[in-house]
């Protein structure tokens, strides 16, 4: 059985981070020392647990400077993907933002997942952008947007 938490900024990330560490740094080559940042301090970190209570998925949700609410570092582990756990991931993080009264949201996605947040009712805005040679779009969404998307029949993607 799946099993998971939610862990603020000052918990223990030590397994967040593995998940993250593994996924962005060793698969994707992103730099193992700009994986975590100043962020986290100040986030929401949901964790996911394996039937054997490894960690599997992880995300983190905080807000920016701007006032949005910010969704990232969505990750599942390599031997997880196609279980639903991304979608579980950001169904908890959407869920505990919208109890706490948020409206608007963005998220940074590689393009390669664009389509996996359309499900959530994030739209793409901007121009493209490299982020070490892998192309992203910023993303944004309401809290309208989100409800409807989530709760009129979508389901998320195999992530």
């Amino acid at each position: 059985m799946i099993t998971g938490k939610l862990i603020a900024g000052n918990g223990d990330l030590s397994q967040a981070r593995e998940i993250r560490m593994r996924v962005f740094a060793q698969e994707q080559g992103f730099p193992a020392d700009t994986e975590m940042d100043e962020y986290d301090e100040r986030a929401i970190h949901c964790l996911l647990y394996d039937d054997d209570h490894n960690p599997a998925a992880t995300g983190r949700l905080f807000i920016d400077d701007d006032g949005y609410w910010r969704l990232g570092r969505i990750a599942v582990v390599k031997e997880m993907r196609g279980k639903q756990l991304g979608d579980l991931v950001m169904r908890m993080l959407l869920d505990k933002a919208l109890q706490a009264g948020a409206k608007r949201f963005r998220l940074s996605a590689q393009r390669s997942a664009e389509g996996f947040y359309r499900i959530y009712g994030f739209e793409p805005f901007g121009e493209e952008y490299l982020d070490y040679g892998v192309a992203h779009i910023e993303m944004e969404a309401t809290d309208e947007s989100i409800v409807r998307a989530v709760f009129t029949g979508c389901r998320g993607s195999k992530a």
